[in-house]
């Protein structure tokens, strides 16, 4: 009996969160399974609250100031990429107005996914920034609230990655979480 549940919900876990997918990014480095997204931000969650202020408790804070520099200016550059792409959607292909999720193999609606989940791949700068904030221990720059934001957000980037990318999902969840900041 206990087999028969075990094999029921794996049935039903890959039913709703495989077929459900967006079969443009099934393939796609992280995109396979929440187990793997999930396991990526626990880590960090434990890295950054536990580990790293318990192993530098009784040690002098690492001196890791051009890593940190060549970090920031990996991160502007990113940024300023993601910048000009995002305005250059704005500008010429969506509009102000709710439109649905262009689900087609457009060059148009392909360039939206791939972005996507490049904006997944390029968060993990930030969480790394946060992990040399940890190591370099600068408590004012690593709050509460930026651990989880860095723990939560992969997962809803995930989410709308893999199942709503390039629609106006992302502004939803953009604008909770500034309300949430303020």
């Amino acid at each position: 009996m206990v087999k028969f549940v075990i094999v029921v919900i794996k049935v039903k876990f890959n039913e709703y969160f495989y077929t459900n997918a967006d079969p443009r990014v099934r393939d796609k480095w992280l995109m396979g399974s929440p187990i793997t997204i999930s396991s990526i931000s626990l880590c960090y969650l434990l890295i950054t609250s536990y580990i790293i202020p318990k192993f530098m408790k009784n040690r002098k804070p690492l001196d890791i100031k051009m890593i940190y520099k060549c970090v920031d200016k990996i991160l502007l550059l990113v940024e300023s990429y993601f910048v000009y792409w995002g305005i250059y959607f704005w500008i010429f292909i969506y509009n102000w107005k709710c439109q649905s999720i262009d689900q087609s193999e457009s060059i148009e609606g392909s360039l939206a996914v791939e972005l996507c989940w490049q904006y997944l791949i390029a968060h993990f700068l930030y969480i790394f920034q946060s992990v040399l904030f940890a190591m370099n221990k600068r408590k004012s720059s690593l709050a509460t609230f930026a651990i989880i934001y860095h723990t939560i957000i992969p997962l809803l980037i995930w989410c709308g990655v893999n199942y709503y990318p390039g629609g106006h999902v992302r502004k939803i969840v953009k604008f909770i979480l500034l309300k949430i900041n303020r």
